[in-house]
């Protein structure tokens, strides 16, 4: 289980139900967008990701296409795959 804080609420997730061996790079880039007081590029959240926890080239592929939609379906986060932005959704 993972909590990240954003501004005005707390977020837990668990990253592990999602996809197990995908956990450790789900919560580097919640922890990240917790952080970030702007919207975030995808490549730019997998470039903070691959930097801490390591990862390929096709981790914001993945995000795009399997992670972030799925998150952003849960509520969890905003993610605008025409603009190719991600925040965490704050209510």
């Amino acid at each position: 289980m993972s909590t990240h804080t954003g501004r005005r609420r707390r977020i837990e997730v668990s990253t592990r139900e999602y996809e197990p061996e995908a956990s450790d790079a789900l919560d580097c880039a919640l922890a990240y967008l917790a952080r970030c007081s702007y919207p975030a590029s995808v490549d730019e959240v997998a470039d903070r990701v691959r930097a801490r926890v390591g990862g390929d080239s096709r981790l914001a592929e993945r995000f795009r296409e399997r992670h972030f939609p799925m998150l952003a379906e849960r509520g969890i986060l905003r993610y605008d795959a025409e603009s190719d932005l991600v925040c965490l959704e704050h209510s």
